[in-house]
């Protein structure tokens, strides 16, 4: 998750450059933005719905499941 965050980081820092034209800098700073959040999403909701307790499990993945 650090990895996926600094490469998130790297593409926010990229962002900066943002004028009123897209160039191959944030084309790349795009990339990263988005491979960053690739990489730090799904161990987060992985850890998010281990660490909820059983009765709270829906509400923490935001979808409504049938407890049994």
């Amino acid at each position: 998750m650090i990895i996926g965050l600094m490469l998130s980081a790297c593409g926010y820092l990229g962002m900066l450059f943002l004028h009123d034209r897209i160039t191959p800098l944030v084309i790349i700073a795009m990339a990263l933005l988005a491979g960053g959040a690739a990489f730090v999403v799904p161990p987060m909701t992985s850890t998010v719905l281990h660490r909820a307790p059983l009765a709270e499990v829906a509400t923490a993945s935001a979808v409504k499941v049938r407890l049994r």
